[in-house]
C-alpha cells in the first residue's frame, strides 16, 4: 500500500520536473558554454531556437556563444534582435 502511494505521487509529480526539449537543449548548451566549448554551445542554442523561434534564452545563448567565439557578424545580428525585443517590450508598458 505504501509503495503504491509513493508510485502514484511520483507519477503525478514527474511532469513538474521534466524539461521541455528546448529547455533541455539550453541547459546542455549552457554546460558547453561554461566549459568554454562555444561551438558546441552555439549549435545547441541554434537547435533550441529552431524549435522555438520566440525563445529569448536561445537568442541570448547564440549571442553570447557567438561573441565569445569571435563570430562578430552573428553576435551583431543577435544583439540587434535582442535589442529590438527589449525595445518592443518596453513600449508595451
Amino acid at each position: 500500500m505504501k509503495h503504491t502511494f509513493l508510485l502514484i505521487i511520483f507519477c503525478f509529480s514527474f511532469p513538474l520536473f521534466s524539461l521541455s526539449k528546448v529547455d533541455s537543449l539550453l541547459v546542455k548548451g549552457d554546460g558547453y558554454y561554461f566549459r568554454g566549448d562555444f561551438d558546441s554551445a552555439l549549435n545547441l542554442y541554434r537547435k533550441a531556437e529552431r524549435l522555438d523561434r520566440s525563445n529569448i534564452g536561445a537568442k541570448t545563448g547564440i549571442y553570447n556563444a557567438a561573441i565569445n567565439s569571435g563570430r562578430t557578424e552573428t553576435a551583431n545580428k543577435y544583439a540587434y534582435i535582442l535589442h529590438s525585443i527589449e525595445k518592443s517590450e518596453l513600449n508595451q508598458d
